[in-house]
């Protein structure tokens, strides 16, 4: 069986990655001047993953307590999620956490 090759160009704002899996090739173009979020709406999660490094990919794996991260946090890591425990912040307060964190994702640089 043979492994997943990766190849990865960067040319002025585009940054193209090709998948090999099993001599299927496979080529996704991600834009740095496009944002990612509306470039994932088109791509399987299959491709999205493909893209993404190994630290990247560990963070989207990661789960911090609201109570112990801040903006800045999530916009350089882009966590997968966060965990919002009862009681630790008003229910007023929570969705403006949550759109704040929401946004410093959508923030984050394209690549780490």
């Amino acid at each position: 069986m043979a492994g997943r090759k990766y190849s990865i160009a960067k040319m002025a704002n585009i940054l193209k990655v090709t998948v090999s899996d099993e001599g299927n090739y496979e080529a996704v173009e991600l834009r740095s001047d496009v944002p990612k979020y509306q470039q994932y709406a088109s791509m399987t999660p299959e491709q999205i993953v493909s893209t993404l490094t190994l630290k990247q990919k560990a963070a989207q794996m990661m789960q911090p307590a609201i109570y112990n991260i801040s903006e800045s946090d999530m916009e350089i890591n882009d966590y997968g999620s966060i965990l919002s425990t009862f009681g630790c912040i008003d229910s007023d307060e929570w969705v403006s956490v949550v759109d704040s964190f929401q946004q410093a994702a959508i923030n984050n640089m394209f690549y780490n």
